[in-house]
């Protein structure tokens, strides 16, 4: 992750973890740094550890992008990996935009 973008790398490895939970229509919102350098950087800062949502037009989920057991995961093993409920949603400016944004593609 670079100044809270995802690297290439990151958003196709994310992409893939997302399509396990049957998402592929999703936008990534309030990604952080969370300072791990993780298995497969092929240099430097290429695949690192972030927390953040995935917004669907429907739905959102809190997430933690990390290496665990050999794997890269999303959180689902700790917890971190949660659908938010309506009243997190409506709570939350940058969930709300980005569903209108994705409500508009559709």
């Amino acid at each position: 992750m670079h100044d809270s973008s995802l690297t290439s790398y990151e958003a196709q490895i994310l992409h893939r973890l997302l399509a396990e939970h049957s998402i592929t229509h999703y936008e990534v919102v309030g990604a952080v740094e969370e300072g791990a350098i993780l298995p497969g950087s092929t240099s430097p800062r290429d695949v690192e550890s972030f927390s953040g949502y995935v917004v669907t037009p429907t739905n959102a989920y809190s997430f933690w992008f990390d290496w665990e057991a050999g794997n890269y995961t999303l959180g689902e093993c700790n917890g971190t990996w949660r659908e938010l409920t309506t009243n997190d949603i409506q709570n939350n400016d940058e969930v709300l935009q980005a569903q209108r944004r994705l409500t508009a593609i559709d």
